[in-house]
This record gives C-alpha cells, structure tokens and sequence, in this order.
C-alpha cells in the first residue's frame, strides 16, 4: 500500500484553497448584505368583503377578509363588535371569516387589516378598510320559498308570483295577476278563416293553463306576437321593456319599439341613501331599481373647515368647526350669539360706557359705547364723542356699530367659501383620498371641490394649483366636466359657484420617472374672490419604482442556488489544482 505524505507543495496547495474558500465565503456574506439592502419590500395588502350589505335584526353576515403579503403574513384581523379580532396565519396568501350578528338597526362599520413581514422579520400593516352594515328598522319573515317567481292560484282566473316587491329583505305574494295577461305564449288553430279560436285562461293547481274556445275576428289577430291588455308592458331583456298597443288592423301586439329602463341615477334617489345610487332594470314589465354602492356616490366628504375648534364670524354670529355629523368630515356648527356682560364700566369700558358684543375675526367682542343708561349726557354743543357717530368707524376691520354687508362691507363682508382637495391613482376605483403615495411613473387624478355655503351665487372665483417639480400634467383640466386647456399653476378663473352648492374641478398627473429616494411632499390648492383666499394641501408620498430593484429580490430569494454555485466552483477549483500536482 502506497502512503503519502503531506509535502510542502501539498500544505501550500491546502493554504491556496483555504484561502480561495475563505474569500469566497466573503463575497457571498457581500452579496447579500448588499441585496439585502436593496432589496425593495413587498407591501402588506388586504381584500375585505361581507356576504351581505343590508339584512334584517338577528340575521348573520360573514366577514371574508384575505391577506397578501410576499415576504410572508403573521396575522388577519376584522374589527367588529367595537374591538379588533385577529387570527394568526403563514404563507403569502391567506383568508380568513368571521360570522357577526347584529340584533339592532342601524349602520355598523366593520374593518379589516392585515399584518405582514418586513425583510428583517420585522412586522408592517396594511392599509384599513372598512364597510358599512346596514340593519334594517324591522325583522321579516317569508311569506313564500325562498326561489323567486313561485306561482300559486289566488282564485280560478287570476295567480300570484314570490319576490320581493317591497323595501325589506323578505320574499312575499305579489298583487294578483290574470292568467294570460304577461308574454303567455297560446295557439288555437283556425277552421278555413271562417271560424276563429281564442284561449280560455284558467289558474288551477298553482299554474295557468287554457283551452281554445271559438272566437271574433277581432280575437283571432297574430298569435306570435299577441298582447292582452293596450298598455301591458313585459321585459325584453333587463335593459328594455316592450309596450302593448293597436296596430293598423286594430289588433293588440307589442310594439317593435323597445322603451329602455332608465331613470334618475343621482346618488340618494328614492330609498338610496347618499352613498348609493338607482342601478335601473326590467322586472315583470316594469321599469324598477337597486340600490348600489358606487365609487362616484362613496361618502365623499370635504372638510368646511380645517381644524377642529377653529371658529369664524357668519351673518354676525360665531361658529365653531367640529364634526357635528355621522361623516368624518369637520364642519362648521350652529350659529352662537356673541353676548356677554353688557353692565356699564364692564372690563375696558368706563363708568358711562357699556359693552357692545359682535363678532370679528372669528372671536366675539365687544365695544364700549356711550349710553344714557350710563349717564351720559351728551355736551350742549352737540358735538358727540360716541365712536359710532364718528364716520372713522368704517372702515375699521370691526362689524360694529349696527354695520352690515350693505352699509359697511368693508367690515361686514362674509364669504363663506372653502377649497378641498382630492385623490387616487388611475387605476384605482376605491374612493377619493386626501393623501397619495405614487411610484415612478406612476398616474392619478387630482379632484379639487370648490364649496359655496352661502346663499348667494359667487362669481370671479379664481383657482390656482402648485404641483411640486416631481409631478407633471399635460395642461387639460376639466371644470364642472368640460374640458379646457390652461396653466393651473397661475391663477385661472373659474367662473361662478352657485349658491349652496360646489364646483369641481379635475387633472390628470404623473410622477416623474427619475424619483431616486422616498420624499413627502404637498400638492396646494388655492382659491381667491377678491381680497378672501382659502387653502388645502393633498399629502403625497413619492418613491422610486420596485422594478428597478425586482432583482436583488430575485437573487435573495435564490441564496441556494448561488450557493451551490459556490461550492461548486471551489470544488472545480479544488480538483484542478490536484490534478496539476499529479
């Protein structure tokens, strides 16, 4: 048996190949602390859905909540019942549902969010959202099965359909309908054009059925397309209906024309509530609707004012910003009387002086006037030291001394008129947002509301838009929906704003495709009627697209195979250099 020894080639060939080990294993530890680094995290996303959106007290409704998150998801929550509920899970895709009864009428809001991993492990939240339940006043119970159209005979010449034909959730007999009356389909045959055969409608055990008896002329008209009753209406599809009416031979058919089922499709029509609007169909002849949930009819409120507890003169009286409404939404509250102590040689007042309250500049206060409850007696020359008699007291920014709009404007004015501003990306269908994170490239849609609370229409309102140098639009806005071109970053005039109602205005944007690194900026609107300005800021998060780093997110989540790449690549190297010292 042949022994070898270890030479001082062989140590210095060992010490080669520890040294190429040793340097590779510091390039792979390189590699991905760097990809690591770089690597772009996946966001935590949320899907949230209810089996129903209206029920009855006591009745169930299941909350469907499924999280997305490709580095990995920890939890799913739904909020119900005043408190979070959360389930823990694994994987990147994961649902989960609760099932909630509410005994009580009323709107509930439920919410869903779900947890995630960051790269390190650590966890990051998706974004809450929420849905409205909607309990009805009142519990129902069916009155027929629960398969709608069931027939049954309410006597021997008229029958009854189930469904539901008013605004509960139950199912219910509809008005009695004669046999033969809606699109039956009959054929009696004719005897040489002498005599005549009409059908004989009868309803007997729950269906309408009928026998050819002889008839006129007159009954004897086209049988394929033959109507009862000149008026009757039946459904064409569920867009159209067909009308019965006379022809040229004084026959009853349905006319070839189709009469759509449209309406009003305002949000808030009829039994919709301000989120909702009609979706109009055909149903048993008759034009009817829906109520659905819309993006354009979403509880999309403005804020009146901007902070809470701000307050402001109107008409002369104080208001005080607050949320006073189901919303969530600041808006300002009822009328206050500016009043106070009015005792002469009240506070700064003298001992012949008394206070006259107002309001100015959103604070109630007050002058002190002469009185002859006081004792003031005014001098026997005439000349009066009172300030309301001095013409100097407008203007003086004070509505005061029975000042009012008409006789002191320069004091008295108020315009009650706020700017609000909006946004979502452009494949978004989800409601408008009053902050906005866009990648790279990225497009959205400003939306500017422009409010006019007061009763009288304001004209000359002037509008002015300043986009940070990130973000571009192409210069087509559209006012009120019609379309002009104009330079929004100078003040362009948007006409009149009726009273009591707003005015919107829309652009298109794109984030610059050079952004390099996360920023936060502002997007302003401004509005301007003459000397008033108001103000609202859009908070937009602008960061560089995941596409340019997708791949060191590749190359993290194949560490194995660069790693075998690796002690691969040692090992041909390893066996390359015995073979050269063979």
């Amino acid at each position: 048996m042949k022994i070898e020894y270890l030479t001082g080639e062989n140590i210095l060939c060992l010490k080669r190949t520890f040294r190429i080990l040793l340097f590779s294993c510091f390039l792979i530890a390189s590699f991905f602390y760097i990809s690591y680094c770089y690597a772009a995290n996946d966001e935590t996303y949320v899907e949230f859905s209810l089996s129903k959106k209206f029920v009855n007290p006591g009745e169930p409704v299941v909350i469907t909540v499924t999280g997305k998150d490709k580095d990995g998801l920890s939890k799913i929550g739904a909020f119900y019942k005043g408190s979070w509920h959360f389930e823990s899970v694994s994987g990147t895709i994961a649902s989960r549902t609760w099932t909630v009864i509410e005994n009580s009428p009323g709107t509930y809001s439920y919410c869903a969010k779900a947890i995630g991993f960051l790269l390190d492990r650590t966890e990051e939240q998706s974004q809450e959202r929420c849905l409205d339940l909607t309990v009805l006043g009142s519990s129902c119970t069916n009155e027929c099965s629960e398969v709608y159209f069931q027939v049954r005979c309410y006597d021997d010449k008229y029958y009854q359909r189930c469904g539901n034909y008013d605004t509960d959730l139950c199912l219910e007999w509809s008005n009695p309908i004669i046999c033969g009356s809606i699109g039956s389909i009959w054929s009696c045959p004719s005897s040489g054009g002498i005599s005549y055969y009409v059908p004989l409608w009868r309803c007997s055990n729950n269906s309408c059925s009928y026998s050819c008896v002889p008839g006129s002329p007159l009954q004897a008209c086209d049988t394929n397309n033959k109507c009862f009753r000149e008026g009757e209406t039946k459904c064409y599809d569920r867009n159209y209906r067909l009308i019965c009416d006379r022809n040229e031979n004084d026959c009853l058919e349905w006319k070839t024309e189709l009469q759509s089922c449209v309406g009003d499709t305002s949000c808030g029509y009829g039994d919709c509530d301000k989120s909702q609007k009609p979706s109009w169909y055909c149903f048993q002849g008759n034009c009817v609707y829906e109520c659905v949930a819309d993006s354009i009819c979403a509880p999309l409120c403005a804020n009146e004012c901007s902070v809470s507890g701000l307050t402001r003169c109107s008409g002369g009286k104080l208001q005080t910003c607050g949320n006073y409404d189901a919303d969530s939404c600041l808006e300002w509250g009822q009328d206050e009387v500016c009043a106070g102590d009015t005792s002469c040689g009240y506070g700064i007042c003298s001992d012949v002086q008394k206070p006259s309250w107002y309001c100015s500049n959103g604070e109630c206060k007050y002058s002190c006037q002469n009185s002859v409850s006081c004792g003031y007696v005014p001098p026997d020359d005439g000349s009066s030291t009172d300030y309301c008699n001095n013409e100097q007291h407008c203007p003086d920014n004070i509505c005061n001394c029975d000042e009012d709009e008409t006789t002191c404007p320069q004091d008295c004015r108020e315009i009650d008129v706020s700017v609000s501003i909006f946004a979502k990306k452009e494949s978004d269908l989800s409601q408008w947002q009053e902050s906005l994170s866009l990648k790279s490239g990225e497009k959205a849609e400003i939306l500017i509301i422009v409010l006019n609370n007061k009763s009288e229409d304001i004209d000359n309102v002037y509008l002015k838009l300043e986009l940070p140098k990130e973000i571009g639009y192409k210069g087509i806005i559209k006012i009120a929906d019609n379309q002009i071109e104009q330079d929004i970053s100078q003040e362009i005039n948007i006409g009149y704003v009726s009273s009591n109602s707003e005015k919107r205005i829309t652009l298109d944007i794109e984030a610059s495709k050079d952004i390099k690194s996360k920023t936060d900026k502002e997007i302003l609107s401004d509005i301007r009627i003459e000397d008033f300005k108001s103000s609202d800021a859009l908070k937009l998060t602008l960061e560089p697209s995941e596409s340019k780093q997708s791949f060191f997110v590749w190359l993290v989540k194949t560490w194995y195979l660069w790693v075998l790449l690796w002690l691969g690549f040692i090992g041909v190297m390893y066996w390359m250099l015995r073979r050269s010292k063979e």
